[in-house]
């Protein structure tokens, strides 16, 4: 792909899902319209987790970090990547795809809050219909925008072949069903904080499989995009399944249990039956900023 004519600016670049160069716009991940921006302190997820595990020896050690844990940082509204062209920021995903990731955050969140403000009781099982594909690109196009280059004026690498290309294809080709290269886990997440983890894997401890994909976690869901051709193991949470359906109003139910959620650090962090591998640099959460007491 040629480069542009005009003279490059600190905003120029490769896009992140198109892979067109030109001026690069801020995708806020989660999404303005799922999650609304407020200042926040924004941590290697590395350092969010020494410090929520002290005392535990080689913690940091066992999960195999790559790099250097980067220092934290704030930012006044919200999590947020210079990394896609205006075209794939605001067509693509806030003006077609965002609007369906929205509904299903304010609605499942909106019973989440009713329970917790009016002591409402749950239903044993939630059942949510979503346009499948609609919500998978929303997903999708987040997370490929979230994952800064350290040149933009190259194209990010790793995405030629493989998990990232399905994963830009499907996206960017509406006749496209979801590979079968692709899946989607999802479950509750009953926190304000914001976890994106790229690249993160999970091995088995007793050796019998791995699973690798990326990971965006916000209130009131969490979202696990898997690659199928790596991955050994299975996860003890629903998939979002497409049925092979290639027409854009496909509906699936989402089936969600809120008696059964696992920990708000799983699956990032170590437990009795999962080793954790994942690479500093792309591996962030971030807490809402309290304002200081006066």
């Amino acid at each position: 792909m040629p480069k542009s004519s005009k003279p490059l600016t600190n905003s120029a670049g490769y896009c992140n899902i198109c892979n067109n160069h030109g001026p690069l716009t801020w995708d806020h991940v989660p999404p303005k319209a799922s999650a609304s921006p407020t200042a926040v302190e924004i941590k290697s997820l590395m350092h969010w987790l020494a410090g929520a595990a002290p005392g535990r020896g080689n913690f940091l050690g066992d999960l195999m970090i790559q790099e250097r844990l980067g220092r934290r940082r704030i930012s006044q509204n919200g999590v947020k990547f210079r990394t896609v062209c205006s075209t794939c920021n605001n067509e693509r995903l806030g003006g077609r795809y965002d609007p369906e990731l929205k509904r299903v955050s304010h609605q499942i969140g909106g019973i989440l809050r009713a329970s917790t403000t009016y002591g409402w009781s749950l239903p044993a099982q939630m059942r949510v219909p979503v346009r499948t594909h609609f919500l998978l690109r929303g997903v999708i196009g987040h997370l490929l925008a979230a994952q800064s280059s350290k040149d933009s004026q190259s194209p990010l690498p790793g995405f030629e072949s493989g998990f990232y290309k399905d994963l830009r294809d499907y996206f960017l080709d509406e006749s496209l069903a979801l590979p079968n290269t692709i899946r989607v886990y999802y479950w509750l997440f009953p926190s304000t904080d914001y976890v994106i983890v790229k690249g993160l894997g999970l091995q088995a401890n007793d050796a019998s499989g791995a699973i690798f994909g990326d990971l965006i976690k916000f209130f009131p869901m969490a979202y696990y995009v898997v690659y199928a051709a790596n991955q050994s193991a299975d996860l003890p949470v629903p998939l979002i399944h497409g049925n092979g359906c290639i027409d854009l109003n496909c509906e699936v139910l989402l089936y969600i249990t809120p008696g059964s959620v696992p920990l708000t650090s799983w699956p990032e962090t170590p437990d009795s039956e999962h080793s954790v591998i994942m690479p500093a640099e792309l591996a962030l959460r971030s807490q809402r900023r309290r304002p200081r007491p006066r």
